[in-house]
């Protein structure tokens, strides 16, 4: 409580999941401390750390999140949720948008609903 909450919920084989670490990690560096930012995956530790060797991803780890994954509901990923500074899920919604760069590879770079979100959040 106190701080606004963006809880992802992922896993290592979800491939929209993992390209879009890299915003997600932007979106994060960008609001600093006024958010805390949460990842949950269903993944045991090992498989996580095995992954975590080879893919960089800054928001706090919840590993083996199976209850908190049944609790949510969460049957597709990637899923975000928003929480406000009193712990209540104010939204959910789907993970950063792609669209094609110049050499016409997918890239995960819409992410101003995620902001807009967080800006909400702040405001409360």
């Amino acid at each position: 409580k106190g701080k606004p909450i963006v809880l992802n919920f992922w896993h290592t084989k979800c491939i929209p999941c993992i390209k879009e670490m890299p915003a997600l990690d932007k979106i994060k560096e960008d609001y600093g401390e006024k958010v805390h930012f949460l990842s949950a995956t269903n993944d045991n530790v090992e498989l996580a750390n095995e992954f975590f060797k080879t893919h960089s991803f800054s928001y706090t780890k919840i590993i083996e999140a199976n209850a908190l994954t049944e609790l949510l509901s969460v049957n597709v990923y990637p899923r975000l949720f928003y929480i406000d500074k009193n712990g209540k899920i104010k939204n959910s919604g789907r993970g950063v948008g792609f669209s094609k760069n110049n050499d016409g590879k997918m890239v995960a770079n819409l992410d101003s609903h995620i902001r807009e979100e967080i800006e909400k959040l702040i405001k409360e």
